[in-house]
């Protein structure tokens, strides 16, 4: 993966962040298209459901059709952040049954 320059401010940040409780204050200017592939242009979207309990099927999520690239060092600095417990708060579940679903693709859209 290679290095994501528009992340750089927000993972500088992120040190500030190590300690539960901690509050900082952000002195960048951030376009949110900068965050996305190809500005995000092209996405999926589902309603699904929360990924913690509850789990409530309550959620428009939203699934960008190209990766983000981000640095293995950069992911590293998110993965290092935890909770109040020292735990890291990542989630990994398992994807879940379709239940009917149905997914939009939606390309070009903007």
């Amino acid at each position: 993966r290679n290095y994501n320059r528009f992340l750089g401010p927000i993972i500088a940040s992120l040190q500030s962040l190590q300690s539960p409780g901690n509050v900082t204050q952000f002195h960048f200017v951030l376009r949110i298209s900068d965050l996305l592939p190809h500005g995000g242009k092209d996405f999926a979207r589902y309603h699904g459901s929360l990924t913690t309990p509850t789990c409530d099927e309550k959620v428009l999520w939203t699934v960008f059709l190209d990766p983000l690239s981000i640095s293995e060092a950069q992911m590293n600095r998110f993965r290092a952040i935890r909770n109040a417990e020292g735990v890291s708060d990542f989630n990994f579940r398992p994807v879940q049954p379709l239940n009917g679903r149905k997914l939009t693709i939606y390309r070009n859209y903007v």
